[in-house]
């Protein structure tokens, strides 16, 4: 048996090293999950107010809300007839 492995098992072995330096373990995934929640928070409360704001807004004006419901009913009745006139293939 040689000092120096073949160069098939030396590869093997060096990308085998490479997967797991860049796997994260647990501690990483800790890090990761705090991280996330650091950026993800600034971006998130102003989209939860926005929304807040939004279904206010629709409540005081239901006439807007009942645009939005036509317009989507309008939406899938076009939806159900381009399936019902499709081409069988």
């Amino acid at each position: 048996m040689a000092f120096v492995p073949d160069l098939e098992v030396l590869a093997a072995f060096s990308i085998a090293a490479i997967v797991f330096a860049i796997t994260p373990g647990p501690d990483m995934s800790l890090f990761i999950g705090l991280y996330y929640n650091v950026i993800a928070l600034p971006v998130v409360i102003p989209m939860i107010l926005a929304a807040g704001q939004l279904a206010r807004w629709l409540k005081n004006n239901p006439r807007v809300l009942r645009g939005i419901d036509m317009l989507f009913a309008a939406i899938f009745s076009v939806f159900a007839v381009r399936i019902l006139l499709l081409d069988a293939r």
